[in-house]
């Protein structure tokens, strides 16, 4: 998945100390090439424990949310989606604590971070 930006407007008025630069962009090729989005397919980089897994369940989500909002969706794709990031949802909650805290790992310390 790329992001594309394009130059839409660039605007300097004379005797003024303004500009302004408008930018609008589209993602080019697939948005899910795969599912679902994982760290490794979206940055190319493998993350591994809960933050990682919270990261697959939000560019999986933001990018849903995107299609919808573009008119893009489709239901097949986001059934399926959803059902994937169900799991991902699962694997994270099953390291949350009553209490308030994650932990990164099974055998870790609790953290807010």
């Amino acid at each position: 998945m790329s992001v594309i930006l394009y130059l839409n407007q660039y605007c300097v008025r004379v005797a003024a100390n303004t500009k302004s630069v408008h930018c609008i962009g589209g993602i080019i090729g697939p948005a899910f090439p795969s599912i679902p989005l994982t760290a490794g397919i979206v940055l190319r980089r493998e993350l591994k424990g809960t933050d990682g897994r919270i990261f697959e369940l939000a560019v999986n989500m933001w990018t849903l949310h995107y299609l919808r909002l573009t008119n893009q969706l489709k239901w097949d794709i986001a059934k399926q989606v959803l059902e994937e990031v169900n799991v991902i949802f699962a694997q994270v909650m099953k390291r949350f604590d009553k209490k308030g805290w994650f932990k990164n790992w099974d055998s870790s310390q609790p953290s807010v971070w």
